[in-house]
């Protein structure tokens, strides 16, 4: 009787070896990145469902290499990768992964595929092939380190899709940052770039934000795509670029002579670059507020919405589309080169217009201040 309880506790104490037990990978095994080599998990069984499994970096052995994961599905409580895991044909589902340090992981063939039920940690490594990997821990996942990549080298390269389970994305970035073929499945993805890098992408972003004292250089002919754009910093445009909410921040925008297209407001603190046009589509709901930036624009055209000024503007040349408005609001307007009003103009009436509008087509509303409209000698449809 003895015997069968000792018998039946060992049974015991085995079987839930399994649940929440600790394999680390070792390789050294006659085939080193076999995942069902005994060898290679310094000589316990393969870890089994539920089982925390750690594959570290920069092991000394004789022969040591990294997992290969050919078939069938393994489901594990955790995984902590410093290595590198390679998926070749084989499933793994985990439910947290951290990944650090210059990790690797690969979908070789089509059909290997990564599925984390619970929170990915990225920080640093990276994520290769063609395969899937899926993840929808809490409401946000976060992907971060000194080189973050999506679909891209160096951490997602071409092919790699992320289904993120109809959660949100934040890529935290020190560096920079790659998002080529691939798709991401995410309800937002958002890119918060810090330190100085290059954003490789023609991703439509939810939000991106370049932080304080960060550089953000976008790559040669590589668009900008966001929801709203918040530049505490640096940032630098590559090509014409669309943001189709707001602009705002304390930093610099650079649009290095391109165009670009916002839906929403307009606040950020400085502007350079400035040969292109920027276009204020009025895509929401509004009104808009525009607050001129340091440094002038060349051009500025509304062409939707309703939109009004903060401060006084100087701009070369001003165009109000048929669909638009811009109030004045009592500033001061100077648009040194062409002005078409097409829309609607809203003045207050003290401010100075320094030139009339050249269409034939828009209307001037004065709301009926005293003091005049000064600089305007002529109107082709007046509102008082």
């Amino acid at each position: 009787m003895k015997k069968f309880w000792v018998l039946l506790g060992l049974g015991i104490f085995f079987a839930g070896a399994v649940w929440g037990q600790t394999w680390t990978w070792t390789s050294g095994g006659p085939t080193p990145t076999d995942w069902n080599d005994n060898a290679n998990w310094g000589g316990n069984p393969p870890p089994g469902n539920g089982a925390l499994i750690i594959i570290p970096a920069g092991i000394v052995s004789p022969a040591f290499d990294y997992p290969i994961l050919d078939s069938g599905v393994t489901s594990l409580a955790s995984v902590t990768l410093g290595g590198s895991l390679d998926l070749n044909g084989g499933t793994l589902s985990v439910t947290n992964l951290t990944i650090t340090g210059g990790v690797t992981i690969t979908n070789s063939v089509i059909g290997g595929a990564l599925t984390v039920t619970n929170d990915l940690d990225l920080s640093g490594g990276t994520l290769a092939g063609t395969g899937t990997v899926s993840f929808g821990g809490g409401t946000v996942t976060t992907l971060s380190g000194t080189e973050v990549a999506i679909t891209g080298t160096p951490v997602i390269t071409t092919g790699m899709n992320l289904n993120a389970m109809g959660k949100t994305v934040t890529i935290n970035s020190n560096g920079n940052v790659t998002l080529a073929a691939g798709t991401i499945t995410a309800t937002d993805v958002n890119l918060v770039a810090f330190g100085s890098g290059t954003l490789t992408s023609n991703f439509t972003f939810s939000s991106v934000t370049v932080g304080s004292g960060s550089t953000l250089n976008m790559a040669s002919a590589n668009a900008l795509n966001t929801g709203n754009l918040i530049v505490n910093g640096i940032l630098v445009l590559a090509a014409d670029s669309v943001v189709t909410n707001s602009v705002t921040g304390t930093g610099a925008l650079d649009l290095n002579d391109h165009n670009l297209s916002a839906g929403g407001g307009w606040s950020v603190a400085t502007l350079t670059g400035i040969a292109g046009t920027v276009t204020f589509t009025g895509a929401g709901t509004g009104p808009y507020t525009i607050t001129p930036s340091s440094g002038n624009l060349n051009s500025i055209e509304i062409s939707g919405g309703n939109y009004s000024l903060t401060a006084d503007l100087t701009v070369t040349n001003l165009t109000i589309s048929n669909t638009a408005e811009l109030d004045i609001f009592g500033y001061n307007i100077t648009p040194a080169g062409g002005f078409i009003n097409n829309g609607k103009l809203r003045l207050a009436g003290t401010q100075t217009l320094i030139k009339t509008p050249s269409s034939a087509a828009g209307l001037v509303i004065v709301n009926g201040v005293s003091g005049g409209v000064g600089g305007i000698t002529g109107f082709f449809q007046l509102e008082l």
